[in-house]
């Protein structure tokens, strides 16, 4: 089973630098949902797309 290719979403990165990791995620998050992320998180949640 392949795993299914991601156009449009939001890409998650936590940490700072090379030693961050990101994650791509099938869903889009309105400003309020990115703000309550970064600060109850430290989470940096910004728009993917794939072009």
């Amino acid at each position: 089973m392949k795993t299914p290719k991601i156009k449009n979403g939001a890409r998650i990165s936590i940490g700072v630098g090379v030693s961050s990791i990101h994650f791509i995620v099938d869903h889009h998050f309105n400003w309020f949902q990115k703000l309550m992320i970064k600060w109850c998180f430290g989470f940096k949640v910004e728009d993917y797309d794939e072009e």
